[in-house]
């Protein structure tokens, strides 16, 4: 959608999908649910197409009726998460929720956290839900999250499930109207530079379109690339990607 915009509309583009996808969740809501009861029926594992393709179709159904807004579906998002047998049916529910400002969400995440929090694969899945939530303070959340324990500047798996995430994968809360989203690449960058300059310009190359948006977020964004081209010791590799970009 953002191709065939002369200027990208992050917010437009965002506000149309979450419409298109309520309007049809809401629509189809008995035949999504009817699908998902079913899928839920197999409760046996197994690693056959036949079982991936049912998971696979669970999990579509339940985020469709999770764009709904409806308790009783946000509880049953919860209940699929608690007893979960799998890692696909436990990282759909927890997907699901990431966009709920709710007491399941804020439960889920927990838990995920307190049983998983040792195994650091599973914990880059932890990080990046967080990581592409639409709530207002995701900025914030992902901040917060740069100082838990199972975050480490110096792993790039870490910074790609977290950052990486964030800078690429959340156009919404990325570009946010008041560019702090491009304040925070800026210093890590910055940051990263020393550490892992590869990683550091895999992150700043999210900035390298900053021609395509609205003129504030123009300057926004220009300013973060402006920053880091005078950051000092900055590697070749980031300075190559922000004075291109800024040329």
């Amino acid at each position: 959608l953002a191709e065939r915009m002369a200027v990208i509309d992050v917010d437009g583009i965002h506000n149309a999908r979450t419409l298109a996808i309520k309007t049809i969740a809401l629509r189809c809501y008995s035949s999504f649910l009817a699908i998902y009861q079913h899928c839920s029926q197999v409760k046996e594992y197994s690693l056959d197409a036949a079982a991936v393709g049912l998971r696979r179709l669970k999990n579509v159904c339940l985020a469709y009726l999770m764009a709904t807004g409806t308790p009783e579906i946000a509880k049953l998002c919860y209940t699929q998460f608690s007893g979960a047998t799998n890692m696909t049916d436990c990282l759909g529910a927890l997907d699901a929720l990431a966009d709920q400002d709710n007491e399941w969400r804020r439960r889920a995440l927990t838990e995920f956290y307190t049983k998983w929090h040792k195994n650091p694969l599973v914990m880059d899945k932890w990080l990046a839900v967080q990581a592409r939530g639409h709530l207002p303070g995701t900025l914030e959340r992902v901040q917060e999250l740069t100082e838990d324990p199972v975050f480490q500047l110096t792993n790039p798996n870490k910074v790609r499930a977290l950052l990486g995430v964030f800078f690429h994968g959340n156009p919404t809360q990325f570009h946010r109207a008041d560019g702090q989203g491009y304040v925070l690449l800026g210093d890590y960058v910055i940051k990263l530079n020393a550490v892992n300059p590869q990683v550091a310009a895999s992150l700043l190359s999210a900035l390298t379109r900053w021609r395509r948006y609205d003129p504030m977020r123009q300057e926004y964004m220009k300013s973060a690339l402006q920053r880091v081209v005078e950051s000092p010791g900055l590697s070749k590799d980031c300075y190559e990607i922000a004075t291109k970009s800024l040329a």
